[in-house]
């Protein structure tokens, strides 16, 4: 049985003169985690992208939402690839340079963000309040049922009179929990600018597991391939379905022969 993107890799990848591999971390590369900092990739992901990175027709991204050097450490390639951390606020390049966009954000906005993690304190959330470049989670997979029910219910109240008093912040849920994140965060608008700079002829495509990686499908559909990496079908702007880690190996692997001759 022919793979599902075996047309994509006839049409385009073989014979395209430079690609761009886009790859989520977590749920893709990686299984997901109730320990995020023990999210390791699987059995076979480090040699696959070691040759990926050698290969000088291919630009290889790493895409998280966790903040680049988590993505770097993990990852455990030297020279590690090109990382985008933080849905694309950050990158990380394999020369090791290191660049973080512009914050366009009031200082409202940012005052309101500080004033959301003494509210979570105070409904006693700290523990599993976590904060970084690009707004604050309540992580709650990994919850008993009703303290997640709980959890959500309570960070939900705190964010979201603040998500509608500030156009630059938005509320989002997703399988790990609650965020308020800043609109910025996006890796659409990261996928949106990586198309706008390469050349028309160069082939993309994009492989991620998460609802935040729906926004780059969305971008890339009628530009490149997109790849939802789930076990469970759902509804999704991708266009194809690979299951992990087998078919995400197997896809990898297509990639490394898909070589022009």
């Amino acid at each position: 049985m022919e793979p599902k993107y075996q047309n994509w890799f006839l049409k385009d990848f073989s014979n395209a003169a430079q690609r761009v591999l886009l790859l989520d971390y977590g749920g893709t590369l990686a299984p997901r985690s109730l320990h995020p900092k023990s999210a390791f990739p699987y059995a076979g992901i480090r040699e696959r992208l070691r040759c990926i990175s050698r290969e000088p027709r291919t630009r290889l991204i790493t895409v998280s939402s966790r903040p680049g050097y988590e993505v770097k450490a993990l990852l455990g390639i030297d020279p590690a690839p090109e990382i985008w951390g933080s849905d694309g606020l950050e990158r990380i390049y394999p020369n090791g340079r290191y660049e973080c966009d512009e914050l366009d954000v009031p200082v409202e906005s940012l005052k309101a963000l500080e004033g959301c993690e003494a509210a979570l304190r105070n409904a006693g959330l700290a523990r599993i309040t976590e904060t970084g470049l690009r707004g604050i989670l309540v992580r709650c997979n990994g919850l008993m049922e009703a303290e997640g029910f709980e959890s959500r219910t309570k960070a939900y109240q705190v964010f979201e009179s603040v998500a509608a008093a500030h156009e630059k912040l938005r509320l989002v849920e997703s399988e790990e929990g609650v965020e308020l994140r800043l609109r910025c965060a996006n890796k659409g608008n990261a996928v949106r600018r990586l198309v706008e700079y390469v050349q028309p002829d160069v082939s993309i495509a994009y492989l991620g597991d998460n609802l935040s990686d729906e926004d780059a499908f969305r971008v890339l559909n009628g530009r490149g391939l997109t790849v939802l990496v789930s076990s469970v079908p759902r509804f999704t702007a991708a266009q194809i379905n690979l299951r992990p880690p087998d078919e995400v190996i197997s896809f990898l692997d297509d990639w490394i022969r898909a070589r022009r001759l």
